[in-house]
């Protein structure tokens, strides 16, 4: 079966909370998390536009049962931060690259890479 998690509306599906100093959590709508086996994929879209999408994105990849995980980005952000264009400058593509694949996605998706050196390995 597949599954598709929208990051920026739960449907229900996964229920955000805040802490007084900002920390996020995370927790599957548990009818959900006991539905998803082994062989189902699940599809998280994310419209990353800031830092705390990156975290509830890492959260909620996190919170998945076993089972294959894609991840949709209709943008990739800091694609058009693919060089350093002056001594001092930050990589920023390749760090953000960093993050998403240390969060373990099996496929990762972007229709808008800017160019092919953009392109994130998942």
């Amino acid at each position: 079966m597949n599954y598709t998690l929208d990051l920026h509306n739960s449907n229900g599906q996964f229920t955000e909370i805040k802490y007084p100093a900002g920390e996020q959590q995370v927790r599957l709508d548990v009818v959900l998390f006991d539905q998803i086996n082994v062989d189902d994929t699940v599809t998280v879209v994310a419209r990353i536009s800031n830092a705390e999408d990156i975290i509830r994105l890492a959260l909620l990849k996190d919170a998945l049962p076993k089972c294959w995980k894609k991840l949709i980005m209709p943008y990739l952000p800091y694609a058009r931060a693919d060089r350093r264009f002056v001594a001092g400058d930050c990589a920023g593509l390749k760090v953000f690259g960093k993050m998403i694949n240390g969060m373990g996605f099996d496929e990762v998706i972007s229709y808008d890479v800017h160019n092919r050196k953009a392109a994130i390995k998942a």
